[in-house]
């Protein structure tokens, strides 16, 4: 569930100006224990692999990892089925009956020109739609979940038997994406028919800028996503943040060191996770 444009939110990339950090972790001390700050990119090719060296030894030198939701149970039957109840239409409409002629022309259209296998557009409701199109996009051209920032620390820390906790649950995130009003989702669908070559080509930047640990790019990213879309970029990243923030600062009175990682635009920008931590009075350096 970490897709589409707004998907790509969650992947992150942009630009910076001249002297890039090594890496997307900032390094936030508490009373007794560090907080590693790590930012993912949720889809990755398995030649992004191996990941930098920070991040292996922020794993080592933490017994506790922390993601944003059970990715265990993101697999199960009864989330997907729960998704699939959010995400159909289940009162007998259809997709051609809340979108104009012309919406739903071209989306099938790109479809259709991007060779996307995505059978019974006709009963998915518009975010759905939004989130699907722009993911098999991107698992055609080789990006994959399993080779994730967030997915191949889980499948190390479950292998390591590290403790493992979670930001929220699943059926929050759920909500989140499928919570918004019709109009904001058919909104969603407008932009990402009409912006989605703009996407899919700044995947790559998006990527190359989180190795570089480029903040600046991603926000600068995050904000043109979010431009047309309030209400998205509020449940979507700042009332998340917000909800996040208190349980770092719990992670920093703990006595052990903890990795917390969680999607790379959610971190810097005003309203981010590193601005949030500040105005709480913690210094938090990028590594």
């Amino acid at each position: 569930m970490k897709n589409i444009k707004i998907f790509l939110v969650f992947l992150f990339v942009f630009q910076s100006s001249f002297i890039y950090a090594k890496t997307f972790i900032w390094k936030i001390n508490g009373k007794n224990n560090t907080v590693y700050l790590a930012g993912s990119i949720h889809l990755l090719k398995k030649s992004d692999h191996p990941l930098s060296a920070t991040y292996s030894n922020a794993y080592k030198d933490s017994k506790e990892l922390v993601f944003e939701a059970d990715i265990d149970e993101m697999k199960s039957a009864s989330l997907q089925l729960k998704t699939l109840n959010m995400a159909m239409f289940t009162d007998g409409k259809k997709l051609r009956d809340v979108i104009s002629k012309d919406l739903y022309k071209k989306t099938t259209d790109l479809i259709r020109e991007k060779d996307i296998l995505l059978p019974g557009i006709d009963i998915m409701k518009p975010w759905f739609l939004s989130m699907s199109i722009p993911l098999m996009y991107f698992v055609k051209q080789g990006y994959l979940t399993e080779t994730g920032v967030d997915y191949h620390f889980y499948q190390k820390a479950s292998d390591d038997r590290k403790e493992i906790s979670f930001l929220e649950s699943c059926e929050f995130q759920l909500n989140a994406l499928a919570g918004n009003s019709i109009q904001e989702q058919i909104k969603m669908l407008e932009i990402t028919i009409s912006d989605f070559d703009k996407q899919v080509n700044t995947m790559p930047k998006m990527i190359n800028a989180w190795k570089k640990g480029d903040s600046n790019t991603i926000n600068n990213i995050t904000i043109e996503m979010f431009k047309d879309l309030k209400s998205y970029q509020e449940n979507l990243l700042y009332k998340r943040n917000r909800n996040w923030v208190t349980k770092i600062e719990a992670l920093l009175k703990k006595k052990h060191n903890v990795m917390v990682i969680v999607g790379a635009a959610h971190i810097p920008g005003k309203e981010g996770l590193i601005d949030l931590l500040q105005k709480r009075g913690y210094k938090a350096g990028q590594m």
